[in-house]
């Protein structure tokens, strides 16, 4: 393979969570002239808009058909779901994944299973890793933890709406690879409950009050608003 076969490209847009906070999302593509690597999520403040725009092209090098089709797949769905416009089509995204395995780096068996179960939900959805265990009849909850861990894809393969449940209580959980036992709301609470609890959370995180929040990563702080995101769109319709 030649050096610029090699040559990882970048993909980068920002996206607004709303006009009220200091934050937006940063979703990023890494791939190369023959391969997606992965696709990354950072939440980020007064960010330069034209550091951005260098990277907010996909003509910026000589891909193939194919992968110019699964980028602007993915750019496409992206947008429509910060837009307020559409449910992501997962399900369909994982079959790409499976039917270009030149593509994409190879998913095991148990993993794809994970994700078949996650990618079946919609916005404002939650789980434990207990559920996602009785659904695909396995008692491997650390490695379904894992498999949530090393998700490459993140929104696209919604690992973002898994939770840590005990004692009928959700609690934040895991998200690229950071973990927060932080208490959230009873299992049965209602979605006007769920996105109270999580907009008194992003709130504080916005007005940066450190009272109890000082110990949260950005990886989770990411999760809390993508979970505030999709109930306050829940909410809206």
């Amino acid at each position: 393979m030649s050096s610029q076969n090699n040559t990882f490209l970048y993909f980068k847009k920002l996206y607004k969570i709303n006009e009220r906070f200091n934050y937006n999302f940063n979703y990023s593509i890494k791939y190369t002239k023959n391969s997606i690597i992965n696709c990354s999520i950072d939440l980020i403040t007064n960010s330069n808009d034209n550091e951005y725009n260098i990277y907010s092209k996909l003509n910026n090098f000589q891909v193939s058909s194919k992968i110019r089709e699964i980028l602007e797949f993915i750019v496409k769905s992206i947008d429509r779901y910060f837009q307020n416009k559409d449910n992501i089509n997962h399900i369909e995204f994982l079959n790409i994944i499976q039917a270009n395995k030149t593509i994409f780096r190879p998913i095991s068996s148990f993993y794809l299973r994970c994700y078949n179960f996650i990618c079946n939900s919609k916005k404002s959805d939650i789980f434990s890793y207990k559920q996602i265990a009785e659904n695909i009849n396995s008692k491997g909850y650390r490695a379904i933890g894992n498999a949530m861990k090393n998700n490459k894809f993140p929104i696209l393969i919604p690992c973002h709406r898994v939770l840590s449940l005990s004692k009928n209580e959700f609690k934040l959980g895991g998200f690229l690879g950071r973990h927060s036992n932080l208490k959230l709301f009873n299992a049965n609470s209602s979605n006007e409950f769920k996105f109270e609890i999580i907009s008194k959370l992003v709130n504080k995180i916005n007005a940066r009050d450190k009272q109890k929040l000082d110990v949260i990563s950005n990886e989770l702080k990411i999760k809390l608003f993508l979970l505030y995101f999709e109930i306050q769109k829940t909410e809206k319709n």
